[in-house]
């Protein structure tokens, strides 16, 4: 609610139709209700000037031609030419420096509000449209012996936010109806006090660093501090501190907003999403275990049943046990993996640790070793790793990335089966960049490739490209005795790339995939590059 209650009339100079919804947004979002009008140029700006009747002008650094300094010049101009027309004027900007703020300030300007930070514009607005009052009714009325004015009912008395009006040591010379009632219940004691010395504040050392900050030269500052009511309710206010010249003597205003409430929606939000996050994460969990530990159901029951049959030749069934036995440990694998994506998930403090420094050929090696256990026989992996590259890499997350990306290249081949390449080159680093050195595994396959619409979403959880396979197609592959491990490329629920994506940007790394339909697909990897460590000459 506004401290009028009425209907604000906001004149926004900004070329950006989005920067003007964000603004608006924000308003209205503080509880205030306006009328938003955007411009664009100078031209503009003064015909608005003149159809109407302004109560905020917002500006964004630089317009359309012209910019907050030369709005402010015709702000100045069209004031002295009305009776009673102190408009606020409020720059809206990204980072413009603290000399730029400072001349903005010095020309008018009654407060900077960062762009990134719009959750303080409403406030920011309600204080100086409040300021802007009290000045022009201490201009038009008696005062009484502290120079405050007393007839500012309707904007001051009335206004549901807390008001205070402090001298420049910090003593209260005015409170609202709002504030008595926050602070000071009996109304007989608050005023003549100094503003720390309130027995309501939760923790008076951050009242006085908001003093001090004010004291420091900051013509308007903000500070949240906790209030306890007569109820001993705590509540969290966003204070705006500013000076307020009443009857030519300086006056420190303080403006309060209470966003408790706002604050545990923020909150409760953000807890949503997490909840949604982990739902959605369980899941996909949840089906790739229960997919997992089905599999190995199944192949030990028709392992025991293949034994069991005395007129099946011994080669035969050694075989077939062969096969059920790759697919009971392919599963378990599998399992293994999906162990650790979930201590992955379940510990956040996972990507703050710092990774051990390993050769990457190692790893390499060691994941195709267990792989080429599983693979298919019609599929052939070469390699061409060059030198000893050292990065920053956790083993076992590396081993489950590129074990990930073999199994999508081997899937993609299909039946007709085709050769993997892996290849590692350092990435030449230009010249005076400070970003860190990196070195490329690239995964090459002949697959049939990717098609341009879905490249862009194969990263995307839960997205594949490949079709379903039901329990009786995986009943026939295995009955018929397809080569490699049965089982060990099933169709998932697209988490591969995902997964990778994930734990690559928690090892500092990125991940590129190219492809083109019937050419196959290059998925690289680019990881933190470190140096060997110092041998001792000692």
């Amino acid at each position: 609610m506004s401290t009028t209650g009425r209907e604000l009339h906001v004149l926004h100079i900004d070329v950006s139709e989005d920067d003007a919804f964000l603004a608006r947004r924000a308003l209205e979002r503080g509880g205030l209700r306006v009328k938003f009008k955007r411009v664009e140029t100078l031209p503009e700006f003064e015909s608005e000037l003149e159809a109407g009747r302004w109560d905020v002008v917002l500006s964004d650094f630089e317009a359309k031609g012209f910019g907050a300094s030369d709005a402010l010049r015709t702000l100045d101009a069209y004031k002295k030419t009305r009776v009673s027309s102190d408009i606020p004027f409020i720059v809206l900007a990204g980072s413009i420096g603290e000399d730029s703020t400072a001349n903005l300030m010095r020309r008018g300007a009654h407060d900077y509000i960062n762009k990134n930070k719009l959750s303080h514009l409403a406030l920011a607005v309600e204080r100086e449209i409040t300021a802007a009052r009290i000045r022009y009714h201490d201009a038009s009325n008696a005062h009484d012996q502290f120079g405050t004015p007393r007839l500012y009912d309707a904007v001051f008395e009335i206004a549901p936010d807390p008001i205070l009006i402090l001298d420049d040591s910090g003593v209260i010379i005015e409170m609202n109806s709002a504030a008595l009632n926050l602070f000071d219940p009996g109304h007989d004691s608050g005023l003549g006090k100094n503003i720390a010395e309130l027995n309501a504040w939760r923790s008076k050392v951050h009242v006085e660093n908001a003093l001090q900050q004010h004291r420091s030269g900051l013509r308007v500052c903000n500070a949240e501090i906790l209030v306890t009511d007569q109820d001993h309710h705590e509540h969290l206010l966003l204070w705006s501190i500013s000076e307020v010249e009443l009857s030519s003597v300086a006056r420190i205003l303080w403006f309060g907003r209470d966003i408790t409430q706002t604050r545990e929606q923020d909150q409760s939000l953000v807890r949503q999403h997490k909840m949604q996050a982990l739902q959605t994460l369980g899941t996909g969990l949840a089906h790739d275990l229960k997919t997992t530990f089905s599999d190995i159901l199944r192949y030990t029951e028709k392992a025991t049943l293949r034994g069991s049959h005395q007129n099946v030749q011994r080669n035969e069934q050694d075989e077939v046990l062969s096969r059920y036995h790759h697919g009971i440990q392919s599963a378990a694998l599998a399992g293994r993996n999906l162990v650790h994506r979930i201590e992955t998930a379940l510990h956040a403090s996972h990507a703050e640790r710092p990774h051990p420094t390993v050769l990457l050929h190692h790893l390499i090696q060691g994941t195709l070793l267990e792989f080429e256990r599983q693979m298919p026989e019609n599929i052939c992996i070469r390699s061409r790793i060059h030198g000893n590259h050292i990065v920053a890499a956790h083993p076992a997350s590396f081993c489950e990335m590129l074990t990930h990306i073999l199994a999508n290249a081997t899937t993609a081949m299909g039946d007709d089966g085709g050769e993997i390449l892996l290849h590692v080159e350092d990435v030449p680093k230009p010249p005076l960049s400070s970003h860190p050195r990196r070195v490329k595994l690239s995964v090459s396959d002949t697959g049939h490739g990717i098609a341009p619409e879905h490249l862009e979403r194969v990263t995307d959880p839960y997205f594949s490209t490949k079709s379903p396979e039901t329990s009786d197609e995986r009943e026939e592959q295995d009955e018929a005795g397809a080569p490699g491990a049965p089982g060990a490329f099933r169709h998932g629920v697209g988490l591969g790339l995902s997964v990778v994506q994930q734990l690559l940007t928690e090892m500092g790394g990125e991940l590129t995939i190219s492809s083109q339909p019937g050419q196959g697909c290059t998925v690289a990897l680019f990881l933190l590059a470190t140096e060997p460590p110092e041998l001792s000459t000692a």
